[in-house]
């Protein structure tokens, strides 16, 4: 697994695409996200990017999957799928459409922290045959 053999992961729920850009989207203004300063950087840059390996699943509207199928083709190990799925319903009763995943073990954040309408659910042991270059 690049970067890290941990990541953190966050899931949520948006009703919409355009209360998804403005969360996750670089503001011409500030030059940042607010998806950036909730999670402690000051700018949304290929640092965050790159060298911290985040990712973010752009809500499909029009299906609902289960996580298995939500976490296709990233490093979620079977043995986890539902005590993740435990965790996120704690916070919410909608099925998640859009996840963000950091791979950066050092980092650290408030279990049930919440970033937009995503809801922090924790630090994880990544599967070690994934390559987070390839996203």
């Amino acid at each position: 697994m690049k970067h890290n053999e941990k990541y953190h992961l966050w899931l949520g729920h948006y009703d919409s695409i355009e209360e998804y850009d403005k969360y996750i989207d670089i503001d011409g203004t500030t030059q940042t996200s607010q998806l950036a300063i909730d999670l402690g950087f000051p700018y949304r840059d290929k640092e965050l990017d790159e060298v911290y390996g985040l990712t973010c699943l752009q809500p499909d509207f029009r299906y609902s999957f289960p996580l298995s199928e939500l976490f296709f083709d990233m490093p979620v190990l079977e043995k986890d799928i539902e005590s993740i799925g435990d965790i996120y319903r704690r916070y919410s009763d909608k099925p998640p459409n859009t996840y963000i995943f950091l791979f950066n073990g050092r980092l650290q954040f408030q279990s049930g922290g919440v970033f937009g309408k995503y809801f922090y659910i924790g630090l994880f042991d990544g599967d070690k045959s994934f390559d987070a270059g390839l996203l």
